[in-house]
């Protein structure tokens, strides 16, 4: 015996059996049939109906920037990436909150935060589906002008106690 199998009318493979296996974007009705003929050219059809129901799948992909731990300086813009995609080709909706306060609806955007730790939350919805990823973030706090010259001060200070230390000594060992 000799087998042709048919998805839709179109020819799949001479095998004495067949599994269909949908793809994920095949949702619908779908025609199965195979041809047996004999050596002697004689056939005969047999068609199944299949349903192929639509099982919605949550989205996948991921925070890109900043990473879990990120530490940024005060008044430094911090830049907010997610890469997501549905798999059954659904629009993507997103959710970012800071410290439990909404931020943006949109995949990318940059935000300035204050000094301290933030607990960033993003949610992306599809079709009743929803991914929920969380991370942390720390600003610290940035430098002041005054505190430059501070430091520069202190710092100029202790080379010149340094260098009178030095020529004390060597007085001293004259």
């Amino acid at each position: 015996l000799f087998y042709k199998w048919f998805v839709d009318g179109a020819f799949v493979g001479p095998s004495v059996s067949f599994t269909y296996r949908p793809g994920i974007l095949d949702q619908g009705t779908h025609e199965v049939s195979v041809v047996v003929e004999d050596e002697e050219g004689y056939s005969d059809t047999f068609v199944w109906t299949v349903d192929v129901r639509d099982v919605p799948h949550s989205p996948d992909g991921g925070i890109a920037t900043p990473p879990d731990g990120a530490k940024f300086k005060e008044n430094e813009p911090v830049p907010f990436v997610a890469f997501y995609y549905d798999p059954d080709g659904e629009e993507l909706r997103y959710a970012w909150f800071i410290d439990g306060e909404h931020a943006s609806d949109d995949p990318v955007f940059e935000q300035r935060l204050d000094a301290g730790d933030h607990k960033v939350t993003l949610h992306v919805t599809s079709d009743g589906d929803s991914v929920t990823e969380e991370l942390d973030v720390t600003v610290v706090p940035a430098i002041s002008g005054s505190s430059i010259v501070t430091v520069v001060a202190i710092a100029a200070l202790a080379v010149v106690a340094l260098a009178i230390v030095l020529v004390l000594m060597r007085r001293r060992s004259k």
